[in-house]
């Protein structure tokens, strides 16, 4: 079982996450086959902190190299950051093109996430970002199914 209970789904031979994506990404087929949207698409990846190397010891940032040029001292280097988005399409309603990001039914949100989400919004201002949430599928109760069977029997037993 996962962390946040989600179960992974394949929907057109596309494996999803949770649920919850792989059920907005059907209804985003549908509309975009109704042509209320296009350009759908999946993952799409916002930079959102360049990469760089940084000296430990006298704090110098090279551009180059693994030493430092000043003390010598071998360089950290900190790789670049990104936000990975579930969706991102044109909606020619609006002429926008939007990005969500698909939660469950309650709309958990991680305080990960919500760091990221500040710093898609600093980085790209022309950008937003949309939290989608979609309801789960109703459950059918096994003991109703149960009941039906019994009573269905019953009937034919009389």
């Amino acid at each position: 079982m996962s962390k946040y209970r989600n179960k992974k789904i394949e929907v057109n031979g596309i494996k999803f996450d949770s649920t919850s994506e792989g059920r907005r990404y059907e209804q985003l087929l549908i509309m975009e086959r109704a042509h209320v949207i296009s350009d759908l698409i999946l993952q799409p990846k916002f930079l959102l902190q360049e990469g760089f190397k940084k000296c430990p010891e006298c704090g110098c940032m090279p551009e180059k190299g693994r030493k430092c040029p000043k003390c010598g001292t071998m360089t950290r280097t900190f790789r670049p950051r990104y936000y990975i988005a579930d969706f991102q399409y044109f909606d020619k309603k609006s002429g926008k093109t939007k990005i969500e990001d698909v939660k469950g039914s309650k709309g958990f949100m991680t305080d990960l996430f919500r760091f990221k989400w500040t710093l898609f919004e600093a980085k790209y201002p022309d950008k937003t970002l949309e939290i989608v949430t979609v309801k789960a599928e109703p459950k059918r109760p096994k003991r109703q199914a149960a009941q039906v069977a019994i009573s269905e029997a019953r009937r034919v037993k009389a």
